[in-house]
């Protein structure tokens, strides 16, 4: 209980201390997975802080949030980046190109990094941007009925084992 007295973690120690937080609920455990599947693939830096954050306030099971973002890992990033980029190139690929290259402009404006960089990346970093978005928005649902239905199931045979009698 160290951690919780930590000044940056002292204003979430009420929820963080929250025990239905921590219970293994379909619901919590669902929502959990979720959230750790959304921010696990959108984004690179800081996934368990955000999907913690997320998770208080959905409700769902902090653990199970904070594990499910290691679902992208530095053996799956590459895998994951190059099916973002697949998938974001396909998506460009049938949306009319005065879209693309309002969307392009917006882009550039929003990077935070120099020029050099944006243009180098160029249409690549537009496809891989899309696809990791459209992957975290297809992940999360899925991870909400993978946790949702391992928590049910584990749930159900707890409930239906015979309690052994004493000898």
């Amino acid at each position: 209980m160290r951690i919780i007295r930590a000044r940056p973690l002292r204003r979430f120690a009420p929820h963080l201390l929250d025990r239905s937080l921590w219970r293994a609920t379909p619901h919590a455990v669902g929502m959990g997975m979720a959230v750790g599947f959304f921010f696990g693939f959108l984004i690179p830096v800081g996934q368990i802080f955000f999907a913690v954050l997320l998770s208080i306030f959905l409700r769902g099971n902090l653990l199970v949030a904070a594990s499910s973002t290691f679902i992208t890992n530095p053996l799956t990033t590459p895998l994951v980046y190059l099916v973002a980029w697949k998938l974001g190139g396909w998506m460009l690929s049938w949306l009319p190109q005065p879209l693309i290259e309002q969307a392009e402009d917006l882009a550039e404006d929003a990077v935070l990094v120099s020029n050099d960089l944006a243009s180098t990346l160029g249409t690549a970093s537009t496809e891989v941007l899309l696809g990791v978005v459209a992957i975290s928005f297809l992940a999360a649902p899925l991870g909400y009925l993978i946790g949702w239905g391992v928590a049910h199931a584990r749930q159900k045979t707890s409930r239906t084992k015979i309690p052994q009698e004493a000898s």
